[in-house]
Formats: C-alpha cells, structure tokens, sequence
C-alpha cells in the first residue's frame, strides 16, 4: 500500500504532539483520517487508474479522479508498460499539438510569445482545450515530443509515437 506525503506529515504532527502515536486519543480527527488512509485500497480504484491512463489522462487527473496516489498511478502506468503521452493544448487545422512552443517551431514563427495570435490572423483554425489521447481520432494528426506529425492508427496508447 502506497501512503501518502499527508499521511507522514499528519502521524509527523502527532508523534511530536503527544510523543508516540500510542498517546494520541483514539476520537482524535487525525488519528481518525490516518485510520481511513491506511485502510486497503478499494479494488476498483486500480482498474479504473488502469482505464484513465489508457485513455490519455495524466497521473495527477486520475489521482483527483480515483483518490489513489500519484505515486501508485506510475506504479501503474509501469508495471502496464503505458507511455507517458502529453496533454494536447492546442488543435491548430486539424493537428494536435502540446503547446505554443511547439506551434511556433512547427509554423516557423521563430517565437511562441503571441504565435496562437498569430497562426489566427493567418487564417488558422485554432481549437484551444485540453484534449487527452482517446480525443483523438484514429486518423487524426498530431505532433510528437520530437516535433514530427504523426498519423494515430489505433485507440490503443502504446502505438502513440513521439
């Protein structure tokens, strides 16, 4: 079970509170939360964490989505041998792309500072979101960490490409 940096810093609190877990009183909030933290983690929250990440979500959207630690979604992510696959801010004429810095490098602009702006007044069609993996559609266009376009083939995020 993977506990989190809230649970080390409140039994922190406590031990220097009352000198030993031991002393603090059982109706105690904290102890009471501590309690809950440590209780086994619910088995559908595992698969559910599996699902998003295959999906596209990041680990902390599925850590606010499932309650499980961060650390434990890459544990996770790992043991199922996923990429990390980028959030796409940016869908700039049908091509989806992570960021201004990027957008700027791909359409030469020579600078990110206003290149959305710009690629508008060229008559750009810009689609400004967060869109995730399996927003994608198969077919569809977009730019990976290297900056090169590529063509998704499948819904399935280990053919995703960088």
């Amino acid at each position: 079970m993977a506990l989190t940096n809230e649970f080390y810093r409140t039994l922190h609190i406590l031990e220097m509170n009352y000198g030993s877990i031991a002393n603090v009183p059982d109706d105690n909030e904290d102890v009471i939360r501590l309690h809950k933290m440590t209780q086994v983690i619910d088995p559908t929250r595992r698969p559910r964490a599996l699902k998003l990440l295959e999906q596209g979500y990041s680990r902390y959207q599925i850590s606010q989505e499932t309650g499980l630690p961060v650390s434990l979604i890459a544990q996770i992510r790992k043991y199922n041998h996923l990429p990390i696959v980028p959030i796409f801010n940016y869908r700039i004429d049908n091509i989806y792309i992570q960021n201004a810095h990027k957008a700027a490098d791909y359409f030469k602009l020579g600078t990110y500072h206003s290149a959305i702006n710009h690629l508008r007044r060229f008559g750009h069609h810009i689609d400004h979101y967060e869109f995730i993996w399996s927003d994608i559609p198969i077919g569809g266009k977009y730019m990976g960490s290297s900056g090169k376009i590529y063509t998704k083939y499948s819904d399935d995020i280990r053919t995703y490409s960088h």
